[in-house]
């Protein structure tokens, strides 16, 4: 479908959602509109940090496609990325985003919804694994989510799975996993991986200018 139709069915459902016929809006959408179309606008929502957005989008894309790889793992990443804020601003003495945040900033959800939400999107990432089990992507958002979960162990495993599955990142992993490691207090395995990582620098242009350079041997020196 032409991006300018898109948007204009879009722009659309908002004149209709402003009336109070959001149901129809999206009615129309579902009747016109491709699962990439839906994942292009879930693209769109996640730059703009519309995360609730996002979740609406591409379930829209799954119902259209059950198997799209994309919509599978921005679903993820959205249902992830609000339990976090929400167990960030559920912190005691968190502060209140201020400015111009954007109102997916502020959610609060029960602590029952947020372990609810997260298991949602790891399970959308283990079927984005499954769909293609060569990709690394699903592993390092697993890891991540793990990571913001507190679980620094099955973080550890899920990054080392995106390295075994040739992540294209691999010195910026293995640094994540050094310091994971360093928090648990094994200096020896993190200072190890700080030095695999710069190992690897020659053979990844993208992590070899200066600036990721000097805060891996930064890393290096402060742990040995």
């Amino acid at each position: 479908m032409p991006e300018k139709y898109n948007r204009g069915l879009f722009i659309f459902l908002a004149v209709l959602g402003l009336a109070g016929c959001q149901a129809v809006g999206r009615a129309i959408l579902n009747a016109h509109l491709s699962a990439d179309d839906f994942y292009a606008e879930a693209k769109l929502k996640w730059n703009a940090a519309e995360y609730r957005l996002v979740q609406q989008d591409t379930r829209d894309a799954l119902r259209k496609q059950p198997n799209h790889y994309g919509a599978l793992m921005l679903l993820g990443d959205a249902d992830v990325q609000i339990a976090a804020i929400s167990m960030n601003n559920n912190k005691p003495n968190a502060q209140k985003p201020g400015g111009d945040v954007p109102s997916d900033f502020s959610i609060r959800l029960t602590q029952k919804e947020e372990a609810e939400l997260f298991e949602e999107g790891m399970r959308e990432y283990r079927l984005a694994a499954r769909l293609q089990p060569a990709q690394p992507d699903p592993h390092s958002q697993m890891a991540r989510a793990w990571d913001l979960k507190g679980d620094r162990g099955r973080a550890v495993a899920e990054y080392r799975e995106a390295l075994r599955l040739h992540a294209p990142d691999a010195p910026l992993v293995h640094v994540k996993i050094g310091r994971l490691l360093k928090q648990d207090g094994d200096r020896s395995s993190a200072l190890g991986e700080f030095e695999e990582a710069k190992r690897l620098l020659p053979d990844y242009p993208r992590f070899n200018g200066p600036g990721f350079k000097r805060e891996v041997e930064r890393l290096i020196d402060q742990t040995r």
